[in-house]
């Protein structure tokens, strides 16, 4: 089994998202992406997606 599952290992990324005229805007996307793709590498967890992946599933 995983050391997430047995020890609650994980990373995340608080994102902030701002009402515009034009529509939801994310505060600072791809430094936000950049550092979540970072940590998990730190944690040596499985990272399939680029950060560009990862900024278009948020979009």
């Amino acid at each position: 089994m995983s050391h997430a599952l047995h020890y609650g290992t994980s990373v995340f990324e608080g994102i902030r998202c701002y009402d515009s005229h034009k529509g939801p805007v994310v505060f600072r996307h791809r430094e936000h992406m950049q550092r979540l793709h970072d940590s998990a590498k730190i944690y040596r967890f499985p990272v399939s997606q680029s950060i560009d992946e990862l900024m278009g599933s948020l979009s």
